[in-house]
């Protein structure tokens, strides 16, 4: 399948259950996206070619992947009685993982009345796609909500990128993946998309900085706080130098570092200092009003909070850093 378009859309189904809406997919994307490939399996591989090579290489270079979750699609059992799913040679199993490996987007799309798909009931290299947001699509009256729904995830993946008004190398994944919902998804793309901005601009770009930034802030979204805070540290003496302590970009850092302390266990006493100490240098550098020093405002005060609430439950009675803090929050409330 060489030249296969880096444009293309990959329709993954049983044929048990989804053929129709495949089929009613593909000419429905065919009328959107005139210039993408469609890829099916039985309609997209000529006679005589290894299937399986073929769809690695048509998954591994498409935009995107649809996967079109059928009643039974996690159920179905094969000829031999064990359900297809755990067989490693089942084509949609292998189509997912291919998808997953290379950091392909995958928008789940619920048909005939499935359910989200559960962890549990998933081999483990397809267990990502339960945390992803799922769509639906009906043939009924509710057809065409459905379908401009998927197209409007779909049209994000086809921007082709570095063509005017575009999003720059990876970044469209970026998006896709953020739409439904795949934080780990996100995280790998971004660090990718990192790595190849420290190829080109050098590790002192802000364009480098804001790329790793958005590694350590889906990082923390794919519920790796500690793993956050770790890269968090890291750039933050790097924004520093290159910004500025004053600069919004560092103040923003340093607010995620915050918040990834804060999620770390046993950590509320240093994430609440992070919070006060920044929320003092946002008012000073961006003003009362500006949205990130009252965000460093109310993240102050429910630490505080939970602080205050934990000793209390210990018998650890009156906390004077707890209670200067909020009178400090409580200050700055009056003042707005």
């Amino acid at each position: 399948m060489s030249g296969f378009s880096p444009q293309g859309i990959f329709i993954s189904y049983r044929r048990e259950e989804a053929a129709a809406y495949a089929r009613v997919l593909k000419v429905a994307l065919k009328g959107r996206f005139p210039d993408a490939k469609v890829f099916m399996d039985v309609d997209s591989i000529e006679a005589g070619l290894d299937f399986r090579e073929e769809i690695r290489e048509a998954v591994g270079s498409c935009a995107v992947l649809v996967a079109l979750v059928s009643p039974q699609w996690a159920t179905l059992k094969g000829k031999r009685g064990p359900r297809r799913l755990d067989d490693p040679d089942d084509f949609v199993r292998f189509e997912l993982s291919t998808a997953l490996d290379r950091h392909v987007p995958v928008i789940p799309v619920l048909v005939d009345g499935a359910r989200p798909l559960r962890r549990p009931e998933l081999p483990s290299e397809l267990q990502r796609l339960a945390r992803l947001q799922a769509l639906e699509l009906s043939l009924d009256d509710r057809y065409q909500y459905d379908a401009d729904r998927l197209f409007n995830v779909i049209q994000l993946a086809l921007i082709v990128p570095g063509g005017k008004g575009r999003l720059p190398g990876l970044e469209w994944r970026v998006r896709v993946a953020e739409q439904v919902e795949d934080a780990a998804g996100a995280c790998a793309i971004y660090a990718e998309l990192a790595r190849e901005q420290e190829r080109v601009s050098g590790p002192d770009d802000p364009a480098t900085l804001a790329a790793r930034a958005n590694v350590a802030r889906m990082t923390a979204a794919a519920g790796n706080a500690a793993g956050a805070r770790e890269q968090y540290d890291a750039l933050l003496p790097l924004c520093e130098r290159v910004l500025g302590r004053e600069h919004p970009d560092t103040l923003a850092v340093r607010l995620g570092r915050a918040h990834a302390t804060y999620e770390t266990e046993g950590e509320l006493y240093p994430a609440r200092g992070m919070y006060l100490e920044l929320l003092s240098d946002s008012q000073s550098f961006l003003g009362d009003d500006h949205p990130l020093t009252r965000e460093a405002a109310q993240s102050a005060n429910i630490a505080s909070l939970r602080i205050r609430e934990a000793r209390n439950l210990t018998g650890r009675g009156y906390d004077a850093n707890a209670a200067a803090a909020a009178n400090r929050i409580e200050w700055f409330k009056f003042k707005h």
